[in-house]
């Protein structure tokens, strides 16, 4: 009799693997069931893959990947029971019929290609101390402190530390997937896919095919087969359009912001440590597939976003002073992420020779994001001088509310206008300001 775990061995890494495996299963179960006869229950197997309508078990759309030992999510398999594994490739639900435990967000960063890691870890590797150099001159604050080794030899050492992390911030993984969206969600994933088949499709049958069809050659290799086009084309159309009934980055980015990067004041959540930043690759390459945008180049926003943060708590002004832990994680979002996002942008703008297209990643994420990454929006007449002078009141304060800050920015600009006008109305020295 086959089991489960070698009905499952047709997914293992390669097409030969789905194919000649599945047909010796396949054979081997024949065999058996000629000897001891078939038992009861049992899933029938065309091509090696199981009938969901003798086990409730279905192959998750995807690519093949190894099968991961089970986890603490697994079900022990029973007569007709669904299958779900522990998020890393292996068994899962059937879930797009409505029918067994639901989809969850895990389920789809199980779909996201391990290939996204080494794009993210080659941001983190090789443009991090670019970014950081840029926030470093727009805070004009440092990150780096002077330590001295066992030699007495002196080195500038950065106080935070950037890791990769394959999931998302605990809890997050788990959030449910309503059964009317489980469609839309995971047709998000190939919505850029869709979008060039539909469009490029028409564009060739409207401009390529006439033209191809004035060669002879041209018409034997068509050969009557364009007709399937414009089916793919509205097929590609159509998917598209379910699509829309669902948002999947805003879906995920509503709830928690972080889902992509985090900071960690205190090193951990426990908030003991020196500060550390935490890249989620798996949910930077989810979020990227779905947007259609380059998954470096997101990155390095999130990159730039989450240092951001470390500049602005721990980042020492100076006179060597930064913002004490507690009080920095005592302000309310409203200020944390207004800080983060006022130099992420501004970040974005400045590293556009390595990720052309950041700070139109930076603008596409705004209207999925909570409003607390949105309220930097308010503080442009404030300038960059002014949200410094304001961020620098906030650290010596501590524990900073949003209308506080909001308070700062307004002195900061006020004062900063005084001087402007009194730079302004001073006579020029001779030799200076004459034509």
């Amino acid at each position: 009799m086959v089991t489960p775990a070698e009905m499952w061995r047709c997914r293992a890494t390669d097409r030969r693997g789905f194919d000649e495996l599945g047909g010796e299963v396949a054979e081997r179960r024949r065999t058996a069931e000629e000897v001891e006869g078939p038992p009861p229950g049992a899933a029938s197997l065309r091509s090696g893959v199981a009938s969901t309508r003798d086990t409730g078990v279905a192959v998750w759309p995807g690519p093949c990947r190894r099968p991961s030992p089970p986890g603490p999510r697994s079900v022990a398999l029973k007569q007709g029971a669904p299958v779900r594994h522990n998020g890393t490739g292996g068994l899962l639900p059937n879930t797009l019929d409505g029918q067994g435990a639901a989809m969850i967000l895990g389920d789809l960063l199980d779909l996201v290609p391990p290939a996204f890691k080494g794009q993210v870890d080659d941001v983190r590797q090789r443009r991090g101390r670019r970014i950081h150099e840029v926030l470093r001159d727009l805070t004009r604050l440092r990150l780096q402190t002077r330590r001295r080794d066992h030699a007495g030899e002196a080195s500038d050492a950065t106080t935070v530390a950037i890791e990769l992390e394959a999931g998302m911030p605990v809890g997050m993984r788990d959030r449910p997937i309503r059964e009317e969206h489980r469609l839309a969600a995971m047709l998000s994933l190939w919505e850029p896919e869709l979008a060039a088949i539909e469009e490029n499709g028409a564009a060739f049958l409207e401009n390529g095919v006439p033209v191809i069809e004035e060669l002879e050659s041209g018409r034997a290799a068509l050969a009557g087969r364009v007709r399937a086009l414009p089916e793919a084309v509205a097929l590609a159309r159509d998917l598209r359009t379910l699509c829309k009934d669902f948002d999947l980055v805003r879906w995920i980015l509503e709830v928690d912001a972080d889902v992509m990067g985090t900071y960690l004041p205190g090193g951990s959540q426990r908030g003991s440590g020196r500060p550390r930043i935490v890249l989620y690759w798996a949910c930077i390459g989810l979020i990227g597939k779905a947007m259609g945008v380059s998954v470096r180049d997101l990155a390095a926003v999130v990159l730039t976003h989450e240092l951001a943060h470390a500049f602005t708590h721990a980042g020492r002004d100076i006179d060597g002073h930064s913002w004490a832990t507690p009080a920095y994680a005592g302000c309310g979002p409203y200020v944390r992420e207004g800080l983060a996002q006022w130099y992420t942008e501004h970040g974005c703008a400045a590293i556009e020779d390595f990720a052309p297209t950041a700070s139109a990643i930076f603008e596409a994420l705004l209207d999925r994001q909570p409003a607390s990454y949105r309220e930097h929006r308010s503080w442009g007449k404030a300038g960059l001088e002014g949200v410094r002078s304001a961020m620098l009141q906030a650290r010596r304060q501590g524990v900073v509310e949003l209308e506080e800050f909001r308070a700062f920015l307004a002195s900061s600009s006020k004062v900063l206008r005084s001087e402007s006008v009194a730079r302004a109305g001073q006579p020029s020295l001779p030799g200076f300001g004459e034509e």
